[in-house]
């Protein structure tokens, strides 16, 4: 599978659109969050393997997610609701302007993510990472995310518990790209560009 990496900050893995028998509310949920740089060598496997052609393909992605993040590992966060709809497409194309408005508010190029691992080979430590998730889910139980670290984390929290079913949208970006670190600060700093909705 072919994916990119940003190549001043994120990582990026394409979504595939793939029709559902019927039209339910869901929610477009944003999450940025700053994780330990510990997390940076799982979250670099994840992306080398990831794939999202079908639901289940992208239940498993999100599930290894949250095998990787625990919320109690978020140092700061920011989470808002994009979206509400019961138009498929109308939330695909939501999550796919956002995803670039990510992009261009941090100035990014790509580059294959292929070989991760050999590319940050002798690279120092990073203090930090920086984790983006954007993800649709159904809009039950009168559900709302918006705010901060507690937040954020009860937002993950909720994931654990979701539909079996995969998401229909499902993007991912993180920082910093091989060759570069990212200190704690430069991260909070960061969420905030990243964090406005």
């Amino acid at each position: 599978m072919f994916a990119v990496i940003a190549i001043m900050v994120v990582i990026q893995l394409f979504v595939t659109f793939v029709p559902e028998p019927e039209d339910i509310d869901r929610r477009l949920v944003e999450a940025v969050m700053v994780l330990p740089g510990s997390k940076v060598d799982a979250l670099d496997e994840m992306f080398m393997w990831a794939e999202f052609s079908t639901p289940e393909q992208r239940r498993a992605v999100l599930d290894k997610l949250l095998d990787i993040t625990d919320p109690t590992d978020i140092r700061e966060g920011s989470v808002h609701v994009l979206a509400r709809s019961d138009a498929r497409r109308q939330l695909m194309d939501r999550a796919k302007d956002r995803y670039r408005q990510q992009i261009e508010r941090a100035g990014l190029g790509e580059f294959s993510t292929a070989n991760l691992s050999s590319l940050r080979a002798g690279d120092p430590r990073t203090e930090t990472v920086l984790l983006g998730l954007i993800v649709t889910r159904p809009a039950e139980n009168g559900e709302t995310f918006s705010g901060g670290k507690w937040e954020t984390r009860d937002f993950l929290w909720s994931l654990t518990g979701s539909s079996s079913r995969g998401p229909l949208a499902l993007y991912l970006y993180y920082a910093p790209d091989p060759g570069k670190t990212l200190s704690e600060s430069a991260a909070n700093r960061l969420l905030q560009r990243l964090g406005d909705v």
